[in-house]
């Protein structure tokens, strides 16, 4: 299903809404994990970093949406949120949001790395 959304980011295909489970987050995810990493070259193993990527961008996206009314500049969120989202296992199941408030410690160190003084 995700190998579907990247092949059809890299090669222009268009997939309709709903088509392999494709919809505009995935592509927009997907798309952002690209460009993050513009010398990718696609085997299946990269093709599965980009997918995990994607769902990586998708717990940090709704963190930066949750995080939307904070008083310091985006990128001070993104970085947070990017932080916490490694600080997490692979396998959780909590958004970034809810797994801070259990996670003291980490949240106190991606705040000190993101340069949020809260």
């Amino acid at each position: 299903m995700k190998t579907a959304i990247v092949l059809a980011l890299v090669f222009g295909i268009t997939l309709l809404s709903g088509s392999a489970g494709a919809d505009a987050d995935d592509l927009q995810r997907i798309g952002q994990c690209m460009k993050m990493n513009p010398s990718i070259s696609l085997t299946p193993e990269t093709v599965s970093k980009l997918c995990g990527c994607a769902e990586d961008m998708k717990w940090i996206m709704q963190c930066e949406r949750d995080n939307a009314s904070a008083q310091v500049p985006a990128e001070v969120v993104s970085k947070y949120c990017y932080c916490m989202n490694e600080m997490m296992d692979e396998n959780e199941t909590k958004t970034i949001t809810e797994w801070e408030k259990t996670h003291l410690l980490e949240a106190t160190e991606c705040n000190k790395q993101a340069g949020w003084k809260r």
